[in-house]
This record gives structure tokens, C-alpha cells and sequence, in this order.
């Protein structure tokens, strides 16, 4: 709830961002608005950072400047605040300042025709036709995306990579509380074994020894296993305490982990 973002009636209009970035003070000072015969440039002159003065419930960034960029030159951001297993849905969007009221901004002027330009200050506006005068119109921004069919709408399942060793095997959650509602409908539970190499088997136990169910995992890309906590005899497993025996390569693990109501 404290996420969400309200405007001045109250409507719900959207969700804080989770990370922003805008272009850097020099940047937006330095950003071309507008070009013509009478004008060789006209720069916006000033820093766009803050609340959106049309839209003041929308904040327009504090010049941070882009994110870094990969070794491809694509710009990425890295979330480091997240639990394995746990589902995440990420929307990139992308946003401008929309168009601003008049205001006072640097030009460059050939008077002479001889190619010698200088500067000096005009009452002027970032729509040069005047089109959303006096007052300008507030920001806009391309769709937050809604479905896994949207581009900039990404879910993934954060864990490790395909293991190649036994040494960074976990169970997530543990201990699993049953009314926690981790990634789970009514019917559905789920509990994650990450760390695993790719061809190893996963046999659970109780503390009796008596065998409650196993599989194999066989993707080469993600050590995530989910197990639906049932026993081989599809039969929802009871509370208490589990142990579970990892096998690779003639190599075992063994651990623990406990079921809460």
C-alpha cells in the first residue's frame, strides 16, 4: 500500500518505482528543444528533476543520469533485494517530461549571415507552435505492460544456475509456513530446492526414515526445483521436520528442512 500513487482526487493512478533514472542536470540544460530558420537551436537551458508541475503526484527523476551499460552497450540495472524462489514481475518503462509552460532558455543567433552565432536569453516555450499553451500538459509514458505478451513486462524466478558441485544447495523457504502464501494459489504449494546440479536426484524423508517422495532434475540452465509437498502417493505431506538427500556424480547431501501450519 504504501507503494501505491494517488493524484489530486485520489484516483489511484500507479505504483512507486522500485529504481528511477533521468538524464543528468548538465544533460537536460544542454537538451535541444526545438530548431528553425530563425533559431539555430534552442536549448532547454535548465535541470528537469522533482515533482511534474502539471502532474505533481509524478516525479520526474534527481538527474541521477542512465544506468550503467553492458559489455553489448545495453543499459542494465541489477535487483540485489530478493529471496530465491519468489516470483518477480519487472515493467520497464519509459517516460518524457511532456511539454512545459513558457519559460526562459538559452539560443544561438546568426545575425550577420556570416555563420557567427551568440547568445542570449528569449521568453520562449518547448512547443515553439504554441499548441498546449499557456500552461503546457503533463508527463507522458509508454505502457507499464500488463501481460507476459508486453516486452517490457518480464517475470522471472530468481536462484542459482545449474550447480556443479553440492556445496550451495537450499531449501526456500525453511522453515515453510504453510498460511505464509509464498507464490501459491489455495491449491497449490510449492517449496524450492536451488543449488542443484543438472542430473541429480532429490529423496525426501521423515525423521523416521520413511521415504515421502523423489525426482530427478535434469535442466541444464537453472538449479530451481519446485516440489509440490505431496508424498509419492500424491497425499498433502503433514507438519514437522524433513530431511532431504541430494545425489550427483556418486556424491551426496544431505539437509533439513521443517513444514509449519
Amino acid at each position: 500500500p504504501e507503494d501505491k500513487i494517488y493524484d489530486d482526487n485520489n484516483i489511484f493512478v500507479g505504483w512507486r518505482p522500485v529504481d528511477q533514472f533521468d538524464l543528468t542536470a548538465e544533460e537536460d540544460s544542454l537538451h535541444c528543444i526545438f530548431e528553425d530558420s530563425a533559431c539555430y537551436d534552442v536549448n532547454r537551458g535548465h535541470s528537469i528533476k522533482g515533482p511534474d508541475p502539471n502532474a505533481p503526484w509524478f516525479d520526474l527523476g534527481s538527474d541521477t543520469g542512465l544506468p550503467k551499460k553492458n559489455i553489448d552497450g545495453k543499459y542494465y540495472w541489477v535487483d540485489t533485494n530478493v529471496i530465491d524462489g519468489l516470483e518477480y514481475t519487472y515493467s520497464v518503462t519509459a517516460y518524457d517530461m511532456g511539454v512545459e509552460a513558457p519559460s526562459r532558455v538559452f539560443y544561438y543567433e546568426d545575425t550577420t549571415g556570416t555563420g557567427e552565432f551568440y547568445a542570449d536569453t528569449v521568453q520562449t516555450s518547448s512547443n515553439p507552435n504554441s499548441w498546449s499553451e499557456p500552461d503546457g500538459y503533463q508527463f507522458i509514458e509508454n505502457s507499464r505492460g500488463t501481460t507476459i505478451h508486453d516486452p517490457n513486462f518480464v517475470t522471472v524466478i530468481p536462484g542459482f544456475p545449474a550447480a556443479q558441485s553440492l556445496d550451495n544447495i537450499n531449501v526456500v523457504p525453511n522453515p515453510y509456513i504453510v498460511r505464509s502464501g509464498y507464490n501459491e494459489s489455495e491449491y497449490i504449494r510449492k517449496l524450492l530446492f536451488s543449488g542443484l546440479p543438472q542430473n541429480s536426484s532429490v529423496t525426501i524423508f521423515t525423521v523416521t526414515g520413511e521415504k515421502v517422495n523423489s525426482f530427478t532434475h535434469t535442466d541444464a540452465t537453472t538449479g530451481n526445483e519446485f516440489w509440490n509437498l505431496r508424498s509419492v502417493n500424491n497425499q498433502e505431506v503433514a507438519p514437522g521436520l524433513y530431511i532431504y538427500v541430494v545425489e550427483w556424480e556418486g556424491k551426496k547431501h544431505i539437509g533439513k528442512f521443517a513444514v509449519v501450519r
